[in-house]
């Protein structure tokens, strides 16, 4: 089984907690989310990878990245209007 998102613990995890009602004011949750404001990249994407010795611009070099790229972005987009709302 392949996962979308490179860290599939935080953003499924997400995911899941938002629809089942849990608040954002949860600390473990806020913690979470804030990982993601702060790992955020100036073009409003998240890097497809943080392994180490991997240059911020290499994770949009083709097209099947940048999809995913865009599938993560509107996952996490989902995430944040659950928890906002």
């Amino acid at each position: 089984m392949r996962f979308l998102f490179w860290w599939p613990n935080l953003v499924t995890s997400l995911d899941s907690l938002s629809l089942m009602g849990y608040s954002k004011d949860d600390p473990d949750i806020r913690k979470a989310l804030n990982w993601l404001v702060e790992n955020q990249s100036s073009d409003g994407l998240w890097r497809m990878t943080y392994a180490e010795g991997t240059k911020e611009g290499a994770s949009t070099k083709n097209d099947e990245t940048r999809e995913r790229q865009l599938s993560l972005a509107l996952a996490i987009a989902r995430i944040f209007k659950r928890f906002y709302k």
